[in-house]
């Protein structure tokens, strides 16, 4: 597997300490890393793996790499309308995916 990072971590504008990367993987693709840091436990290190909607250049599609004993998790996500269908994100307006791409769209970091 080879690995070739985009670009370094993006600080994420929210109240939990949070940082993303992308990176784009031979194998598997581009890559979505959201690591959340907690003041007294282990940080927390969630990937995804990332597809854009062919026909909407602002749909990306954020499936959770999970252990093979779990069922993937896919999320669809949209931009320009600032939406994700994560629970977070239906019942809350917002959550991790939406604003860790959003992040790295305002940085200039997202193909």
């Amino acid at each position: 597997m080879h690995k070739h990072l985009l670009e370094g971590e993006t600080k994420m504008n929210t109240k939990t300490n949070r940082t993303v990367m992308l990176i784009d993987d031979t194998d598997m693709g581009l890559l979505l890393k959201i690591t959340e840091k907690f003041p007294r436990k282990e940080d927390q290190v969630t990937w995804y793996q990332l597809a854009r909607n062919p026909n909407d250049s602002q749909a990306w599609n954020c499936l959770k790499l999970v252990h093979s004993d779990e069922e993937p998790v896919g999320y669809d996500v949209h931009l320009g309308d600032k939406t994700c269908d994560c629970k977070g994100g239906t019942a809350h307006g917002h959550c991790r995916h939406l604003e860790a791409l959003l992040a790295l769209k305002e940085a200039g970091k997202l193909p």
